[in-house]
């Protein structure tokens, strides 16, 4: 069979490229000659190799080709039903739907109806972020709070913010002063005075 053109892979390619420029012409006219006109390779060696190689992509391509000519791929009949007792599937309103389109709908579903239950995202003013700093008692300065994530779109590193409560605490965090540390010093104070009075006495 006769194609006017053909699927080329990179893995065809790259298989082929590092050959020596004679071995290369040598694969290319294997490979187009056998998908376009269906002529198999006489050549040995290297060139044989790769044919062998890429030829079940060839075989699957041209199926393909083949099977489109033909209106796709054959309809099989379904098979009866051995027990005519079983309840039969309802028919699909639309029999052209494919109903196992995506097998990840459940999760993509899941996610919209968490998105859909968690209350859309309202910018707070700074007299609410004030109301919320006095309510927890902290140090927050609600107006740089309330500029800081303005500038950066209300966004938490490259996220849309969703909670800005959240964030004012973990300001507040951040804001705490850190205890100090005692320190410790290996020098000891001495009563100079006292010293010179036990020298003075021997």
């Amino acid at each position: 069979m006769e194609r006017d053109s053909c699927v080329f892979y990179r893995s065809f390619y790259e298989a082929i490229d590092d050959l020596e420029d004679a071995d290369k012409l040598a694969c290319y006219n294997a490979i187009f000659k056998y998908a376009l006109n269906g002529e198999e390779p006489t050549e040995k060696g290297i060139v044989s190799t790769v044919f062998k190689l890429v030829r079940p992509l060839i075989d699957r391509n041209n199926e393909s080709y083949k099977n489109g000519l033909k209106g796709g791929r054959p309809k099989t009949e379904p098979e009866p039903n051995e027990n005519p007792t079983e309840t039969q599937p309802e028919p699909l309103d639309n029999p052209n739907e494919d109903v196992d389109v995506n097998v990840n709908e459940d999760v993509d579903v899941e996610k919209r109806e968490r998105a859909a239950k968690r209350p859309a995202f309202v910018r707070p003013t700074a007299e609410e972020v004030r109301a919320y700093c006095r309510e927890r008692n902290n140090q927050v300065d609600p107006e740089e709070f309330v500029d800081f994530y303005a500038s950066k779109g209300w966004k938490v590193g490259n996220q849309a913010m969703k909670d800005w409560k959240a964030a004012v605490r973990t300001w507040e965090k951040k804001d705490k002063p850190k205890a100090r540390q005692p320190s410790f010093s290996n020098q000891r104070s001495y009563n100079y005075d006292e010293l010179e009075r036990r020298l003075l006495a021997r």
